[in-house]
């Protein structure tokens, strides 16, 4: 028996040091977003928040214990382990829950007054249960600070807290269980590339089950070093140009250019980002191309359609206007697709849930996170509880179900797309809640139902968390893990409840010592933003028109078309996620440099040398990453040290 087979990964080594990684993760983040401006350490797929502890921390330290002591050194299924507990624990912090959750709870009752009519249009409407009311002043104080003789009202904040979490959990939970059914599809059946994944365990040094070369195999190669001291040498270098002694290199968030053909066209961003740079490296070229050509087709669209004065009359309901409804229509073609080339593994995955095994055709739970009836049963469970909670707090019933829906549909085709692409930043152009007011019509919802899908932006545009993302790579990182497998879903929900305890806590306390308006996550910011769609939806009393339903129906057929290409035309060049993602002003459309580099990169590589020069190359972005990463860090001990208050951004996007 291989040696890495005769004991259990999840050591309570490598559970406790998981654990702890996951409240560093939790603390530091929140911290450094909220008190030091350090706003976009959570909002990559696999963010620098995480990457850098991990590194420094635990990745580091034993690539030395493995050459001087390597009996301290942890295995490499406890490292796989421990990166996979610290990825779910970096859902949790600033823009994982805490963020949208406490903006959330604390704006209502602080932020109504007479000329938002919030009195009317959301107080009225919504549960005092699920937000600080007026009563003890701890809304004001959250926002305003604390008296000098003022204590942190923390009973205030029990009963909202409780009810919110009860939610995420069982959001998280149906999410869990959604990619324990689809996991042996995407990973056995589609073979998806996981790229996000693969950086990882490139990274770690663990490249499969039967290799054995480690992390110290990268380390000493002599292009993955060239990537690490290019970068990190570019990263000191700005670091000394924060006192003024020598030029900045273009590198920072400071440093974008937008491009406007017309003015009638909207603009395009560019920025050299070199995080999602490197990770756009590992994605197939006919998904980057299919990127960047679909944003170009956009802003052309949309520039033609403001000069000509067409416009949606839903766009205060549906972001992006007519654009916005024909990406919808590619992303719901994209999921029927999703749906129907995976039938056949979802009806064994149904039988094996119902007691009837079908191992003829290898359908093994064993693999898996947890079973096929546990996971069958959390997404009946975490539905109903969902369906039941939002109905409590006022949306009706068949409201409920159709936002339910949408909002699992709509995520899961995130993970998916994320698991085929690698895009580190990826989101979708509409959000589940508002695309729900657009199926009904704003002006044919109650009240209540405005007021709780309003409520639900504290959730629902959450991409980060709920599309479940760092779950679905988790789960194919379990695969990599040499040993028995069992107890791991626990370790990972444990890691989770213990990021976001002490991350909403970190929020919460910097609020009253601070005052929330002076935090630079702005939770006042956003708390507005959510509340004040209410306001908006009910006014504007919208429908979708014949017109909107064109552009949706344009939006399906012509990502029918590309998806029926791929099928039927052996050179065709394009790909269904580029108009899935394909977002009419967001993040794709600012990373259109980095993913034109990356296309340009791996196309000139493969035509010069093939695969395998492609191959070779990999290891130069994957140090130009860690480079990055730990210029990141440096950067935030600079400002920490010399510019308190003064943060000098190294992300953005």
């Amino acid at each position: 028996m291989n040696e890495e087979r005769k004991y259990h990964p999840v050591t309570g080594r490598a559970a406790c040091i998981g654990l702890a990684l996951a409240v560093i993760i939790g603390l530091g983040t929140q911290y450094a977003a909220d008190r030091h401006g350090y706003i976009f350490t959570t909002y990559a797929h696999l963010p620098s928040g995480f990457m850098a502890p991990f590194l420094l921390l635990i990745l580091f330290p034993n690539l030395i214990f493995e050459r001087w002591f390597p009996r301290w050194a942890v295995s490499r299924s406890e490292l796989v382990t421990i990166f996979a507990m610290g990825l779910v624990a970096s859902m949790m912090p600033d823009w994982g829950i805490t963020r949208y959750m406490v903006s959330a709870i604390a704006a209502p009752a602080y932020f109504a007054s007479p000329e938002n009519r919030w009195d009317e249009y959301v107080l009225a409407h919504i549960p005092s249960w699920m937000y600080l009311t007026d009563r003890g002043d701890a809304a004001r104080s959250f926002y305003e600070g604390l008296q000098p003789d003022q204590a942190i009202p923390w009973g205030a904040w029990v009963i909202p807290l409780f009810w919110w979490l009860s939610l995420c959990a069982a959001l998280l939970l149906v999410g869990a269980c959604l990619i324990v059914v689809f996991r042996k599809q995407w990973v056995e059946h589609e073979r998806l590339r996981f790229p996000l994944g693969e950086v990882a365990l490139q990274m770690i040094g663990d490249t499969g089950v039967n290799t054995v070369d480690g992390p110290a195999a990268i380390w000493k190669n002599r292009i993955f070093q060239t990537g690490l001291v290019l970068t990190f040498a570019a990263m000191v270098w700005n670091c000394f140009s924060y006192f003024g002694y020598v030029p900045r290199i273009p590198i920072t968030q400071s440093d974008t250019t937008v491009i406007v053909f017309h003015p009638d066209f909207p603009g395009i961003t560019i920025f050299f980002n070199i995080y999602v740079l490197c990770f756009a490296f590992f994605a197939h070229a006919e998904i980057l191309f299919s990127l960047w050509i679909f944003q170009l087709f956009s802003v052309t669209e949309q520039g033609l359609l403001n000069k000509f004065g067409i416009v949606s009359t839903s766009s205060g309901v549906i972001q992006g206007g007519l654009s916005g409804i024909q990406y919808m229509g590619g992303i719901l073609i994209y999921v029927i697709w999703m749906i129907w080339i995976s039938r056949d593994h979802l009806g064994r995955v149904w039988h094996a849930a119902m007691g009837r095994r079908d191992t003829e055709r290898g359908l093994e739970e064993q693999d898996e996170l947890i079973s096929y009836r546990k996971a069958v049963a959390g997404i009946l469970c975490g539905s109903l509880y969902t369906i039941f909670w939002l109905n409590q707090v006022g949306l009706s019933l068949v409201v409920g179900i159709v936002f339910v829906l949408v909002f699992f549909t709509f995520f899961l085709s995130l993970a998916r797309v994320t698991a085929e692409s690698g895009l580190v930043m990826s989101e979708l152009t509409i959000k589940p809640n508002a695309f729900t007011v657009g199926i009904f019509g704003s002006a044919n919802l109650s009240m209540p139902d405005l007021a709780t899908l309003g409520m639900a932006n504290g959730f629902a545009r959450n991409w980060r968390t709920f599309s479940m993302i760092a779950f679905s790579h988790t789960a194919w990182l379990k695969n990599q893990i040499r040993g028995t497998q069992g107890g791991l879903f626990g370790w990972l929900c444990l890691a989770m409840g213990v990021s976001v305890t002490v991350s909403v806590i970190s929020m919460v306390h910097s609020g009253y010592m601070l005052g929330a308006n002076n935090l630079f996550s702005t939770p006042g910011n956003f708390g507005t933003f959510f509340y004040g769609s209410i306001p908006r939806w009910a006014n504007s009393a919208s429908e979708i028109t014949s017109l909107e339903i064109l552009f949706l129906i344009s939006g399906m057929l012509l990502n029918g078309l590309v998806i029926a290409g791929r099928y039927l035309v052996h050179w065709w060049p394009l790909h269904p996620i580029g108009m899935a993602v394909g977002d009419v002003g967001g993040v794709v459309r600012n990373a259109m440099l980095p993913i034109f580099l990356a296309w340009l990169f791996q196309s000139i590589l493969i035509r010069i040398g093939g695969v395998r020069l492609y191959r070779r190359a990999q290891p130069f972005f994957i140090g130009m990453l860690v480079g990055y990463i730990l210029g990141i860090a440096l950067s935030f001990a600079v400002d920490m040290i010399w510019f308190p208050g003064a943060p000098h951004e190294t992300e953005w996007f």
